[in-house]
């Protein structure tokens, strides 16, 4: 592991954002039960005193951590699709940015989705409950077939959306070929899931 150094000097912020860091990078390696507040500190570069002033213990850490992912990735999510036209297009260009914004972020992916398969739960996740969100308008609109099960496509598409650049290893690829890799999950996706939803003309 490679040690976050933070700068000399009193910055709270920015201590807290390198121990964020640290622990993201540990669960990304080892799993969220290999995470102590000490070790995240070392790894971090700050004493354990100033780790524990930040983070009372190991739990709120951990919340404290999987909060930031679900921010960062919706925040990623957001912007990739901040231009695109609505969810209730059969157009494949709004998987294609969600994919793209996932295989530019591994290894928050991954700590994402094992939280949700290992941790809490998805119920009380922002990003979880912006993905249903987005969803059920499509849900609502005129534009799918009446037995369509918001729910279970929600999971379907989620669960999908974080394996694919995993498994496909995406933070090994060039940016073009992360850009060819969400292209393929898209289309895909639309073939398999969204055309079976959406009414035809």
């Amino acid at each position: 592991m490679v040690a976050i150094k933070t700068e000399e000097g009193r910055d709270p912020a920015r201590t807290r954002r390198a121990i964020l860091d640290a622990t993201k990078e540990l669960i990304a390696q080892e799993g969220s039960e290999a995470v102590s507040v000490s070790g995240v500190a070392r790894l971090a570069g700050v004493n354990r005193g100033t780790a524990y002033l930040h983070f009372g213990d190991r739990e709120e850490l951990l919340r404290a951590t999987m909060q930031s992912v679900g921010e960062e990735l919706s925040e990623a999510i957001s912007t990739a699709t901040s231009n695109l036209a609505a969810w209730q297009t059969d157009d494949d260009s709004i998987m294609e940015a969600i994919s793209l914004a996932l295989h530019d972020n591994v290894q928050l992916s991954r700590i994402w989705l094992s939280e949700m398969l290992f941790g809490d739960g998805v119920h009380n996740d922002e990003l979880w409950n912006a993905w249903l969100g987005g969803v059920r308008a499509l849900y609502e609109s005129d534009n799918v077939t009446d037995d369509f099960d918001d729910e279970v496509l929600a999971v379907i598409g989620l669960a999908a959306s974080f394996m694919w650049p995993i498994i496909t290893k995406a933070e090994k690829m060039s940016k073009a070929k992360r850009e060819k890799s969400a292209r393929r999950f898209a289309h895909a996706f639309d073939q398999v899931v969204l055309q079976g939803i959406l009414k035809r003309e």
